[in-house]
């Protein structure tokens, strides 16, 4: 089992990270919101992994920090989420959202995750509420603002479109709203706002 790399950040893509490490490259897929967080190209980091082998694959899951690799762990766990349910979750919300989430048995914040449905989330709450121990509450919250800009930000930039693009978007789509939006929300009506210009 590999438990961490260190070495030289090669390239950052959509959701994949290629490290070298005493002149080999390890391609890990990654959750988008941990592309925003990364040093420059060229700079050392050390990178939390997952090795999950398949018969028909081998795919080595990148984090930086160690509890957001130990809640993908929990998640594949949950029949049904799968590492691709998993890596959306921790992209569009931090470990502490995750976590306030489930032990407040918010399923409509779980699904607003692409490809978890009421069905996955309940058995997310379920299974994980005794496993995953809730932050405190003088942390933010999980619909609170920090965070979710820069998570919708990274997506997008992830998608194509430049930081500054990505920031102005969001900055209009927000600034219409009184209640901070999650990631989620916030990109969907940024690419809508994208699709007619």
């Amino acid at each position: 089992m590999i438990a961490f790399l260190r070495g030289r950040l090669v390239s950052v893509q959509a959701g994949v990270v290629v490290l070298e490490v005493g002149g080999v490259g390890y391609r890990l897929q990654a959750p988008l919101s941990l592309l925003h967080r990364l040093p420059p190209t060229g700079e050392e980091v050390l990178i939390y992994t997952h090795l999950v082998v398949r018969e028909d694959s081998i795919q080595l899951f990148g984090f930086l920090e160690e509890e957001e690799l130990m809640i993908f762990i929990k998640f594949l766990s949950v029949a049904g989420v799968g590492s691709k349910g998993a890596l959306s979750v921790l992209s569009i919300y931090s470990s502490d959202e995750i976590k306030q989430a489930i032990f407040h048995e918010d399923i409509d914040a779980l699904t607003r995750v692409p490809g978890i449905g009421k069905k996955i989330a309940s058995r997310i709450v379920l299974e994980l509420k005794e496993k995953i121990a809730c932050v405190s509450t003088d942390k933010v919250s999980a619909y609170g603002e920090k965070g979710e800009r820069d998570d919708a930000i990274a997506a997008l930039e992830a998608l194509g479109y430049t930081r500054r693009e990505a920031s102005e978007v969001v900055e209009q789509v927000q600034s219409g709203i009184k209640e901070p939006l999650p990631a989620a929300d916030l990109v969907k009506k940024a690419l809508r706002i994208f699709l007619k210009t």
